[in-house]
C-alpha cells in the first residue's frame, strides 16, 4: 500500500516476511521526500537472499527476551511476539535462527487515507499470551507509529521491542558526511557512533537513567538532508549497526507486562532538512 500526501511518499507492506525473527504485521520498505526527491529506506544486505532480509523500518520483539522460552522444555512452544509460536530447542536462545513455527496467530487490518491499524494476537498457551496493535499515519512530513501490547495471559511478560531502520540518504554510501547523534550525554564526537570505513559497523550502549537517549538524527552534509526519530520513552537500550550500503540506529523499548495490563508507545519518524526539522521542533 502507497501513502502519498505530496510531502512524503511511502510504501507499506503487511505480512511482509516468513522468517521468524521479524514482526509481521508491517515494514516500511521505502519512504521518499518529494521535495528533495530522496529515498530513505534502504536493504540490510545487498545480496539476495543472504542476511536478515530486512528491509527499510521493521520491528522485532524479544532479540535476546523470548517469551517463556526459559522456562519450557526442547520442542515446547515459546512466544514470538508477531511472530508467533514457535518450537524451542535445547540450546540458549539465538536470534537468527529459523525455529520451526507452530502457530503463526491472527492478524487483521483497518486501512484509510495514509493510515493503517494491524492487530496480531495468538492464543494463549503455557500461560503466556499476547495481543499487539500497532498503526502508521502519514501526516506532513511526519512518519508515526503508535504501538499498544495487552498481555492476555496467565504470567508476566519481560521482553523488549526495537525498529531496525535500514536507511540511507539517496543511496549516497556512508562516509564521514554523515553524523548520528542522540542528543543525550551518550554523544562523543571523538567517538562516533559509526566507525566510518570500518565495516559492519557497531556500538552499542545499555541506556541508565541520565543518558535519556530517546531518539537520533542522521544528517547528510552539506546538503543538510535529514532523518529523525523521536520517541515517547526512554530507551533501554541503543545500538547502531552499519555497513558502507546502509545504517540502522535501534532504540530498545523495555516491557514489562503483568497479567491483564497494557503498555502503549510511540515512536515518530520525520524527514527534510535540519533547518525544518528545527523549525518544528522549536514550534
Amino acid at each position: 500500500m502507497i501513502f502519498d500526501n505530496g510531502i512524503l511518499r511511502a510504501e507499506i507492506v503487511p505480512q511482509w516476511h516468513e522468517s521468524t525473527r521479524f514482526d509481521r504485521l508491517f515494514a516500511v520498505t521505502s519512504l521518499v521526500d518529494l521535495e528533495r526527491g530522496v529515498e530513505w529506506m534502504a536493504h540490510e544486505s545487498l545480496i539476495p537472499n543472504v542476511g536478515s532480509g530486512g528491509v527499510g523500518i521493521c520491528g522485532e520483539f524479544g532479540i535476546s527476551e523470548p517469551v517463556g522460552y526459559d522456562d519450557a522444555s526442547p520442542g515446547e512452544p515459546f512466544l514470538k511476539p508477531c511472530v508467533g509460536w514457535l518450537a524451542r530447542d535445547g540450546r540458549p536462545y539465538r536470534f537468527m535462527h529459523p525455529y520451526p513455527i507452530l502457530d503463526r496467530g491472527g492478524a487483521t487490518y483497518e486501512w484509510g487515507e495514509n493510515r493503517v491499524t494491524g492487530v496480531w494476537e495468538a492464543p494463549a498457551l503455557r500461560g503466556y499470551g499476547c495481543r499487539v496493535a500497532r498503526s502508521i499515519s502519514l501526516s506532513g512530513d511526519a512518519l508515526t507509529f503508535v504501538y499498544e501490547m495487552r498481555n492476555t495471559g496467565e504470567k508476566p511478560i519481560s521482553t523488549t521491542e526495537y525498529a531496525h531502520n535500514f536507511a540511507l540518504c539517496g543511496g549516497r554510501a556512508l562516509s564521514e558526511a554523515y553524523r548520528l547523534t542522540t542528543g543525550s550525554k551518550a554523544d562523543d564526537p571523538n567517538s562516533p557512533w559509526i566507525r566510518y570505513g570500518t565495516y559492519p559497523s557497531y556500538a552499542r550502549v545499555d541506556s541508565p537513567d541520565s543518558l535519556e537517549i530517546r531518539g537520533w538524527r542522521m544528517v547528510l552534509a552539506p546538503e543538510g538532508y535529514a532523518m529523525e526519530e523521536r520517541d515517547d520513552f526512554r530507551a533501554v537500550r541503543f545500538a547502531v549497526w552499519a555497513q558502507a550500503h546502509v545504517f540502522s540506529p535501534e532504540i530498545f523499548k523495555g516491557i514489562e507486562l503483568m497479567p491483564g495490563e497494557s503498555d502503549r508507545w510511540t515512536r515518530a519518524y520525520r524527514f527534510g532538512d535540519v533547518a525544518s526539522l528545527d523549525r518544528r521542533s522549536a514550534g
